[in-house]
């Protein structure tokens, strides 16, 4: 296994690549919703992006225009993204509403839930999904499950978004 020291500074283990269907937009929106601060940015001869690095609160994302050479499609290719990335900030509803305000579809309200943090989420107009949190209490794992279970056995949905 190679040391940390080989990772290039931009990148940590698990690094989400995002696929959209026009980057330089979608690095234009992240950067007006979520404050990204580009890090590195490789462009094709044709305008392509292929790779471009940002820093959104702390953590870096990756977003490349779709290539199909090579397997690589956006949301708009499946018809949605199978999965949300958690945008961990001091705010959760100033983000929230900013990203909406820049154009994000609101899924779910921000709203306290069990774990305690609150926690809204969106949809990018490239499609891909964002959950945006922030700490409200600081409980253990413990107090977190016992927390969990008298949610479910209230009767509450284990559903965060309503798409319809």
């Amino acid at each position: 296994m190679a040391p940390d020291t080989d990772v290039p500074a931009h990148y940590r283990s698990g690094t989400p690549l995002i696929a959209v269907h026009d980057a330089p937009a979608a690095l234009d929106f992240y950067r007006t919703a979520f404050d990204a601060r580009p890090l590195a940015r490789l462009e094709a001869p044709d305008g392509r992006i292929m790779h471009a690095a940002i820093l959104v609160y702390g953590s870096p994302i990756v977003v490349a225009d779709e290539m199909p050479a090579v397997g690589l499609f956006s949301p708009r290719h499946y018809g949605g993204s199978p999965f949300s990335m958690i945008l961990a900030c001091q705010d959760a509803d100033a983000a929230h509403a900013k990203a909406v305000a820049a154009g994000a579809r609101p899924l779910a309200p921000v709203q306290d839930d069990f774990s305690g943090a609150r926690h809204g989420l969106l949809e990018c107009p490239f499609g891909h999904r964002w959950l945006t949190t922030s700490r409200t209490e600081d409980l253990s794992f413990d107090q977190i499950n016992e927390r969990f279970h008298a949610w479910l056995a209230a009767g509450r949905p284990v559903r965060l978004a309503d798409t319809d």
